[in-house]
């Protein structure tokens, strides 16, 4: 299986977000992303990321935003494009590393809370502990201390 950490920095505020590809994982601004990035310049569901034998593929959602790879490749609209490790890709303004590593099936991946750093499921947007939102860390559950 692979996985895939995407990070990005947004009004000078850095982010990360990590996600087992054993099925396909959706980037986007809205809440229902596997990886939220909150940014006007990103469509509500702006890109598909796959893994299959031969590597990691994005997928363009948008209908009026550009995915591009490494500032060269366009991906046109419902196209795709290989990514490797180290790249980067923009989606809509936002400029978001890639960080690709295969790691065993059955391998649970755990991140770092944004807020309290403390370990959390890669799978978890609301940190358990300080109740932060790992997409939007401006933003706190109530009744979390």
């Amino acid at each position: 299986m692979f996985a895939i950490n995407l990070e990005w920095t947004i009004d000078n505020r850095s982010s990360q977000k990590t996600a087992g590809l054993a099925n396909p994982a959706t980037v986007g601004r809205g809440a229902e992303n596997t990886i939220q990035i909150s940014h006007p310049s990103v469509s509500r569901e702006h890109a598909r990321l796959r893994a299959d034998s031969a590597g990691v593929k994005i997928r363009n959602l948008s209908a009026t935003a550009v995915v591009s790879i490494n500032g060269t490749q366009n991906v046109p609209q419902n196209g795709e494009g290989a990514l490797a490790d180290g790249n980067f890709v923009m989606l809509g303004t936002v400029r978001v590393g890639v960080r690709i590593v295969q790691v065993p099936d059955g391998t649970t991946l755990n991140a770092t809370c944004v807020n309290c750093n403390r370990s959390i499921s890669s799978q978890q947007d609301i940190c358990p502990w300080c109740g932060t939102s790992q997409s939007n860390p401006d933003a706190h559950l109530t009744g979390m201390t």
